[in-house]
């Protein structure tokens, strides 16, 4: 089977990114013939396997007005799959996925599209909103991460369409580490307003003086980063509050800490807290829209979730765990059996059952013994 897989880049330290390397390699793993398509090519990528072909459209990404881009985007991918004549063409993100059903359009390629955003926050609106309610109806087949997202669409995408969760790297599973052991509050993602991090570094302010052993530390990088260090100057923590950068080896540098917080306004479904419980740490989600940290974290027993923006009730949900190192040892211990569900090869298997059907133009007869 010949595979294509289409994302505007495979930029290391971005969750779908990860996901779709991960997928590329996985499917390759089971004898597909894979190519990984990027619109342009990014400074810091995630590796492939070295049986997945790369192609990009772009060198670099062009900085000709968006109209321009996305039609050079659409005809060269058009041309790449009329050549080539892929099975099935895997897209994720919404600008990708819109392409790549143009791209596609009168050719005998299958088109899987994978929503890895809340859609109501994605495309809820104008043009977006319209794109996805028309031109998504095009595809062969549907991916999305949570149940909530799926029910966003109409009944007949969703008839067509599957819930499969993220795959975690098994780095994160067979790490030699030993949670609570370091005395950290840690947190991995983007530096950008989504992400929150004002709300985790004021809520650790709120119980610093109550924990002066303890420090937070931040993996990642982005354009908030000045802004975030002044915050943090003028609650004057900046000896306790350390903005660590990106780190391409996430698992070993909090695999020891004491508690993982994400603090994010809007998430697909967070990479960085599933592979936090991978690792079996204590972990505390905001609930997000999207319905993410529901799926992932049962409230108080496998992790705890708190109101998005409310600092009080993350620096409480914060104390609970710290001060209490066998309820934080238990959450983690049962993190780390949630998280079984996350390992490559189950989430692998369920993706290639699904593209399998997909390519097969199955009739609606058979389609229970390929649904995931």
């Amino acid at each position: 089977m010949k595979l294509f897989f289409y994302i505007n880049s495979i930029h290391e330290g971005g969750g779908a990114e990860r996901v779709i390397s991960v997928l590329s390699q996985q499917m390759a793993k089971r004898g597909c013939d894979v190519t990984m398509i990027t619109s342009f090519k990014d400074t810091w990528e995630y590796t492939l396997d070295e049986k997945v072909r790369r192609i990009s459209l772009e060198s670099e990404k062009l900085k000709t007005n968006k109209l321009k881009r996305n039609l050079s985007r659409i005809r060269k991918l058009r041309s790449i799959c009329k050549r080539e004549k892929p099975d099935v063409l895997i897209s994720f993100m919404f600008e990708p996925n819109i392409r790549a059903l143009i791209a596609t359009m009168g050719l005998k390629t299958k088109t899987i599209i994978s929503v890895r955003n809340d859609p109501e926050k994605e495309n809820g609106r104008g043009v977006a909103r319209f794109l996805a309610k028309t031109l998504y109806r095009l595809a062969d087949g549907y991916v999305f991460q949570t149940e909530q997202a799926k029910k966003w669409f109409a009944p007949k995408i969703q008839k067509k369409s599957v819930v499969i969760l993220n795959p975690v790297s098994d780095s994160f599973y067979y790490v030699n580490g030993a949670p609570c052991v370091k005395k950290s509050v840690v947190s991995v993602g983007r530096l950008e307003e989504v992400k929150n991090f004002n709300l985790l570094i004021k809520a650790f302010a709120l119980i610093a003086d109550e924990y002066p052993e303890y420090q937070l530390e931040i993996y990642g990088d982005g354009t908030l980063r000045n802004m975030l260090k002044e915050l943090i100057n003028e609650l004057d923590l900046s000896n306790r509050i350390i903005l660590k950068g990106q780190c391409s080896d996430i698992s070993s540098q909090i695999k020891d800490a004491s508690l993982f917080v994400l603090s994010s306004n809007v998430e697909g479904l967070p990479n960085a807290l599933m592979e936090a419980m991978a690792l079996g740490l204590p972990v505390i989600s905001t609930d997000f829209a999207g319905g993410g940290a529901r799926t992932l974290i049962e409230d108080g027993v496998n992790g705890i979730i708190v109101p998005i923006g409310n600092e009080k009730a993350l620096a409480e949900a914060m104390r609970k765990i710290l001060s209490d190192r066998e309820y934080a040892l238990n959450l983690g211990s049962k993190a780390k059996v949630k998280s079984s569900e996350f390992k490559p090869d189950n989430i692998a298997d369920k993706w290639y059952t699904y593209i399998k059907y997909v390519a097969a133009r199955i009739d609606e007869n058979m389609q229970k013994q390929f649904r995931v």
